[in-house]
């Protein structure tokens, strides 16, 4: 016959006499009393809660975005979902726009679905060439591998990044410009293109060949890289602020740049003028390379008055006071939601969304 087992009632007083004892037999006296001890640990948890909270708030907000605004503003919602990794839904919603937008909105289409439906795949680039790469032995095994998880997740992330290639590859494609710049964000520069973008290059104005000149720095390695990052960088010094802009912006999201590369952004950002349109994505490229602290907190403090600029402005600075500061800084974003412009609301909730952790 089998007995029943007696469950221990909880007893709440007891339960502090032995956080006591404990307290007294491991640590001694002074130590935190067991009530401080207990209210530590609820609020932690509380601070917990709140921070799902207004993450879920923020997530909520941007999928509005997402879902009532067009064109542009559209895309930017639902890249800083993708940013965070709000996937769900996307793909299916702007699948239907994917035969039917027109340049250059439909390369912002393909590069959200190439994202998105990237997502449970993992980088393109990893997995296109990383297991290849490192194991030439086990090509063949590794080509059939993927040959099978290719049919049976349709690789619909290859296929919209091969769309924006072929706008990239066509000389008379009005939003060339845009494929380049998409492919340079979603960081599938292909190799087979270099030969195309060098002669692209011969022909281009400082403004149109930043972007191109970023795909032969993504596609190439050691001594190529170091020659094609300080060409790109050549660009911060052109008399043409567009140039500029793009130059900044680039290298700001560039891995690993150079010594010369950062003390040309140094030098650049002391000589730009305080009301050019390329001064923003200057300040932030810095503020992504440097790790000095003397030389990054003046810098956010210049970055701050960006966040009521123009819509560009206000979009970069609120995602890279996102990226560059700590949760001091949340008080400095929230008004930013109420504003009447929307990627001034979407910068502010991407940024919030990185200093909430």
């Amino acid at each position: 016959m089998n007995a029943e087992i007696e469950l221990p009632t909880f007893s709440f007083s007891a339960f502090i006499a032995s956080l006591r004892f404990k307290r007294l037999f491991l640590f001694g006296r002074g130590s935190v009393a067991p009530c401080s001890f207990v209210f530590l640990m609820f609020s932690g948890c509380c601070h917990f809660d709140r921070v799902n909270a207004e993450r879920s708030q923020l997530i909520a907000r941007l999928q509005n975005e997402m879902l009532n605004q067009t064109d542009w503003l559209r895309i930017h919602a639902a890249e800083a979902l993708l940013d965070h990794g709000q996937s769900a839904h996307i793909v299916e919603l702007f699948k239907p726009e994917a035969d039917a937008a027109l340049p250059p909105y439909r390369i912002g289409v393909w590069r959200v679905l190439a994202r998105g439906c990237g997502a449970t795949l993992g980088p393109l680039s990893q997995t296109l060439s990383g297991t290849l790469a490192e194991t030439p032995q086990n090509s063949t095994k590794f080509a059939t591998k993927f040959a099978t998880k290719e049919r049976k997740q349709d690789r619909w992330d290859q296929l919209y990044v091969e769309r924006i290639r072929s706008v990239l590859r066509d000389p008379a494609a009005t939003d060339r410009i845009s494929a380049a710049e998409s492919l340079g964000k979603l960081d599938v520069a292909n190799p087979r293109d270099d030969e195309m973008i060098a002669q692209w290059l011969t022909t281009a104005d400082d403004a149109t060949a930043v972007f191109p000149r970023w795909l032969l720095c993504l596609s190439s390695s050691d001594a190529k890289r170091d020659d094609h990052e300080t060409a790109l960088a050549k660009y911060l010094s052109s008399p043409d602020a567009i140039a500029r802009l793009r130059a900044g912006f680039v290298l700001g999201r560039l891995k690993n740049i150079s010594p010369n590369s950062l003390a040309a952004l140094r030098h650049q950002l002391n000589l730009e003028p305080a009301d050019s349109i390329a001064r923003v994505y200057l300040i932030t490229a810095v503020l992504l390379h440097s790790n000095e602290t003397t030389e990054t907190e003046p810098l956010k403090k210049q970055l701050i008055p960006y966040l009521h600029g123009k819509v560009n402005e206000q979009l970069e600075a609120g995602i890279i006071l996102g990226m560059v500061g700590n949760e001091t800084d949340l008080r400095i974003l929230r008004p930013n939601l109420r504003s009447p412009e929307p990627d001034a609301r979407i910068g502010a909730a991407n940024g919030m969304l990185r200093l909430l952790k």
